[in-house]
C-alpha cells in the first residue's frame, strides 16, 4: 500500500498524469475548504520525464492524492513559482470549495442577471444546500463532476436574487447556519470511466467508526492534543440583515446559561431580507457559539487497522484513555471533523465532541 499522485484536466477532469513530488500537504475538512502546496525537483531526470508543465499548469489542471487506489484527496493547482538556482516546482492547491467560491450560485441564464432568481419552497434545509450547487451542472467550462443525493421535501422557504451576486459558497454558508442547517462535505472518487467526481454528502455525515486505545501497548496512534477556547462564546447574538441605519433588520437570540458572564456577538447577514429567516440564524449561531468548544486531534497510521481510505468528516473516534492528569479516564465517541496530512506513513486526524 503506497501513495500516488495524478494530476488530471480541469475541463474534462480525465486526462490522468502520474506524478512524482518530492513533498505534498493536503486536508479534508466539513463545511469548508482545505488546501496545500506540492513541490517538484524539476533537476531529477525521473520527475521531469513523468511531468511536463502542461501537466501542473495553474487553474488547467487538478492535483490527486491516492491511497492504495482511493482518492482521499483532489484539489485545483492555483499557483506555481519555479526558482532556478535549484530547479524546483512549488505548487498550491484548494479542494473543491475554491472552485466553488469562484462560482456564482445563480447563472445568468437570462441576460439580465440583476433580474434573475432562485426559489425554494417546501424543502428541507439539505435539499436546498443541494440546489445551490444546480448552476454548476451542464456543459462546457461550468460543468462539475458532481453526484448529488435525491431531494427531500421540508418546510423551509428561501429566495435568493441575482444582484447579491452570491457565490456558491456563500450561499452554502447561508444555510448550513440556518437553525438546524445541515453538515455538508465533498467526497472525492474515481468514477467507473477513470474521471475524477466528487460526490456530495449533506445532512447526517455519519460513516463508520475507528477506535484507538491510549492505554494499550500499540493504539496505531500517537501525539494526542485536546484544545478547550471560550473565546468564541455568546450568551447573546445579534444576527444583523438588510436594510441601513433605523431600517436595518436586526434580531436576536439569548441563552441564560449560569457558566458564563454576559458576552455578545453580532453576526452580519446583509442579504437576508426576511424576518423569520434571520431569527433562525441568530439561533443557530447562538447554538454554536453558548459554550466553549472542545477538539481534539493526533496522528494515525495511513494503512493501520483504520486505513485512511476508510476515514472521512464525520467518522466517530472512539478513543480511551487511562491515568492521565488532564483527560478523564474512559472511552468516549467523537466525530472526525478534519482530515490532513502529507505523502507519508501518519496522517492527522482532528475530531470533537459529537454536536459541538
Amino acid at each position: 500500500m503506497a501513495w500516488n499522485v495524478y494530476t488530471l484536466s480541469t475541463i474534462t477532469w480525465g486526462d490522468r498524469v502520474k506524478v512524482e513530488p518530492e513533498s505534498m500537504t493536503w486536508g479534508r475538512a466539513k463545511n469548508h475548504g482545505e488546501s496545500g502546496n506540492a513541490s517538484f525537483k524539476l533537476g531529477d531526470p525521473m520527475v521531469a520525464e513523468t511531468a511536463g508543465l502542461t501537466d501542473l499548469y495553474p487553474g488547467e489542471r487538478a492535483i490527486v492524492a491516492d491511497w492504495d487506489g482511493t482518492v482521499v484527496y483532489a484539489g485545483i493547482i492555483w499557483d506555481a513559482t519555479y526558482t532556478m538556482d535549484d530547479q524546483t516546482l512549488q505548487l498550491s492547491h484548494g479542494d473543491l470549495w475554491s472552485m466553488l467560491e469562484r462560482r456564482l450560485m445563480i447563472r445568468d441564464w437570462s441576460g439580465d442577471l440583476a433580474d434573475t432568481k432562485m426559489t425554494f419552497n417546501n424543502l428541507s434545509l439539505e435539499t436546498q444546500a443541494v440546489k445551490t450547487l444546480v448552476a454548476q451542472w451542464g456543459a462546457g467550462r461550468f460543468a462539475l463532476p458532481l453526484v448529488l443525493p435525491s431531494d427531500k421535501s421540508g418546510t423551509e422557504d428561501r429566495v435568493y436574487y441575482g444582484y447579491d451576486m452570491m457565490t456558491v459558497t456563500e450561499g452554502l454558508g447561508d444555510i448550513m447556519e440556518a437553525d438546524g442547517g445541515p453538515d455538508v462535505d465533498f467526497l472525492p472518487r474515481w468514477a467507473g470511466n477513470g474521471t475524477l467526481e466528487w460526490v456530495m454528502r449533506v445532512g447526517d455525515l455519519t460513516h463508520g467508526r475507528a477506535e484507538y486505545d491510549f492505554a494499550a501497548d500499540d493504539p496505531q496512534a500517537r501525539g494526542l492534543w485536546i484544545k478547550t477556547d471560550a473565546s468564541e462564546v455568546a450568551t447573546k447574538v445579534y444576527a444583523v440583515g438588510e436594510g441601513t441605519e433605523v431600517d436595518t433588520l436586526i434580531r436576536s437570540s439569548t441563552t441564560e446559561t449560569l457558566f458564563y458572564p454576559g458576552l455578545e456577538r453580532v453576526e452580519s447577514f446583509k442579504n437576508v431580507k426576511k424576518s423569520g429567516e434571520l431569527q433562525s440564524l441568530a439561533r443557530e449561531s447562538l447554538r454554536a457559539n453558548n459554550s466553549a468548544t472542545r477538539q481534539a486531534g493526533f496522528d494515525v497510521l495511513a494503512g493501520g487497522a483504520h486505513p485512511i481510505s476508510s476515514l472521512q468528516p464525520g467518522t466517530t473516534v472512539r478513543w480511551n484513555m487511562r491515568k492521565d492528569p488532564y483527560i478523564t479516564e474512559g472511552y468516549r465517541e467523537w466525530e472526525i471533523v478534519k482530515i490532513k496530512g502529507s505523502l507519508g506513513e501518519w496522517v492527522t486526524i482532528e475530531f470533537q465532541q459529537k454536536g459541538g
